[in-house]
């Protein structure tokens, strides 16, 4: 059985994981091209989008060839109100949520993977579109609990810096700024708090997405800082898929996917099921509700 403090045990059975899926046949290569062309559609159209927005404007700031800082700014005002548009905008915030969804898919699949069953092709990673509400719900609100923590440190942080440096005492400022540290510290303790929730959702149809993020809550109590040094572990490899402009990257998702599905794996004490019996990891002892209707 797995232990989430062993880092050395989780790659190696993510890459055994990754060897046995592809002598089966799994095209897990294709599907992981697949997953990252899909994710590079924004950056393109954002791309073509700047490229004619430039060459619509070209003439004209040829003609008015800036050599101010207020024409500058009028230059880069024409700019911003060409390419963000309303509807525009409206398109690329839904391609957003499109593939966010689209990013449980692959974790899905790479789950799949580390427990040795079949994980599919490319249809696999749209299966989580059969409940995208509930899934967006689960990813808005992994987004949304940290930033709030983050707030509850900054908004103070901010108030008292203003009020020191206007009555000329240090002392609060000082307060002010680490208030303004405790609130990034909360937000990333509340980020690797709700970091399994996805895994829970995707575990447990029926369990409602504020219940997904209690389960991961209390799963991840004293393990966030193992769970920190594991992804932190694959600096390295993203390095290195930076110096080759992410082709690398086709290699190292599965390898890091399927890596951190065997660390939940472990967390929740999930085992391969006996011949002919159900296999459910336990959800942490989060209570379990029916979903909301727009959760479903």
């Amino acid at each position: 059985m797995l232990s989430t403090h062993d880092r050395p045990a989780l790659k190696a059975a993510a890459k055994e994981s990754l060897r046995s899926a592809k002598e089966r046949g799994v095209p897990v290569t294709l599907v992981t091209v697949v997953y990252l062309l899909m994710v590079l559609v924004p950056a393109v159209i954002s791309g073509l989008q700047y490229r004619a927005v430039t060459t619509q404007l070209l003439p004209q700031l040829q003609m008015m060839n800036p050599s101010s800082p207020e024409e500058a700014m009028e230059v880069l005002s024409m700019m911003r109100g060409y390419s963000a548009s309303g509807g525009y905008s409206l398109a690329m915030l839904l391609l957003s949520v499109v593939l966010a969804v689209l990013s449980v898919g692959y974790q899905l699949y790479t789950l799949r993977i580390s427990r040795g069953e079949d994980p599919g092709s490319v249809g696999a990673l749209f299966d989580p579109f059969r409940q995208f509400g509930r899934f967006f719900v689960v990813l808005l609100l992994q987004g949304l609990f940290p930033f709030l923590w983050y707030l509850a440190g900054l908004i103070p942080g901010i108030i008292l810096i203003v009020i020191g440096a206007a009555s000329e005492l240090p002392g609060l400022s000082i307060l002010g700024g680490l208030l303004f540290f405790a609130g990034f510290i909360l937000f990333i303790i509340a980020v690797y708090s709700y970091s399994q929730a996805v895994y829970f959702a995707l575990d447990n149809p029926d369990m409602s997405a504020t219940n997904t993020l209690r389960a991961s809550k209390q799963a991840m109590r004293g393990h966030k800082w193992e769970y920190f040094v594991l992804e932190l572990s694959f600096i390295g490899w993203a390095i290195l898929t930076g110096l080759t402009f992410g082709i690398l990257s086709i290699w190292v998702y599965p390898y890091q996917f399927t890596t951190f599905a065997n660390y939940y794996n472990a967390l929740t004490g999930w085992q391969p099921a006996a011949e002919g019996a159900e296999t459910a990891p336990a959800a942490a002892g989060a209570p379990e509700k029916e979903p909301e209707w727009w959760e479903k």
